[in-house]
């Protein structure tokens, strides 16, 4: 196995590993009445987690700073508003 093929699938395990910590949290937190929308919203939680990361560490380094930042509030709020519209339907 090579390198980037270890290093491709720490990365698959870690993004796994955090999809399921988000939805438990989300499971017992936000909707907890309706737990079949954290497997809905897990993975759209742990993108936006990971592009809010992303660009945390990119504010220290800047370059690509703005272009994250817009797909960065774009993408939370389209998960607020599809959050909202999963909720009152």
């Amino acid at each position: 196995m090579t390198l980037s093929e270890l290093v491709v699938r720490g990365l698959v395990t870690l993004y796994t590993w955090l999809t399921q910590i988000l939805r438990a949290i989300l499971e017992t937190t936000l909707f907890k009445a309706e737990p079949e929308l954290a497997e809905r919203f897990s993975d759209a939680f742990t993108i936006m987690v990971t592009l809010t990361a992303i660009y945390l560490i990119l504010t220290f380094f800047g370059g690509l700073k703005k272009i994250i930042k817009i797909i960065l509030l774009l993408g939370w709020f389209l998960l607020i508003a599809a959050l909202i519209i999963a909720k009152v339907s």
